[in-house]
């Protein structure tokens, strides 16, 4: 009589066990991508601090970024517009940054130039003197092989 200790055909329950650990070994990973990108919406980006640059022909926006998922997140792009009320400052082109890798539960900055319209040069000033200034838009990023769009503010004035 054969026990689970010596099988009668153990070639069989190792191909089988192997299955089983290469299945599991493929499926955790992808798991937990899904999870992350569900919980994008989770991630917060609010500005830290903003400065003109010496050309006077953009702002330095920095923005703290909170990964609350539980995978890494990779940001490359963003379009983001900067308001002073309801006056769109920016020429809307895309938002300059390097690319930046934010680990799971962690805050890093990300500091970006966002392009001023000219003759919005003297009211952009002014708004960062009295901590006027409006963001928004989006952060585009990676989440594994996942494409995510973080918003930044909220709706189009």
């Amino acid at each position: 009589m054969r026990s689970l200790a010596r099988p009668e055909r153990p070639l069989v329950v190792a191909a089988v066990l192997l299955t089983a650990l290469v299945t599991l070994w493929l499926l955790v990973p992808t798991v937990y991508g899904h999870l992350a990108t569900y919980q994008v919406g989770d991630i917060t980006v609010s500005p830290t601090d903003v400065e003109m640059t010496e050309d006077g022909e953009a702002v330095a926006v920095t923005f703290a970024v909170h990964n609350p998922t539980p995978r890494a997140v990779q940001f490359n792009s963003g379009r983001v517009n900067v308001y002073d009320g309801d006056t769109k400052l920016s020429t809307g082109t895309t938002m300059q940054y390097s690319k930046t890798t934010i680990p799971s539960g962690e805050t890093k900055r990300i500091t970006g130039t966002v392009e001023i319209d000219a003759e919005h040069a003297d009211q952009t000033r002014r708004a960062i003197e009295t901590d006027g200034l409006r963001y928004l838009g989006e952060l585009d990023g990676e989440i594994g092989d996942n494409s995510i769009t973080i918003t930044v503010g909220g709706d189009e004035p």
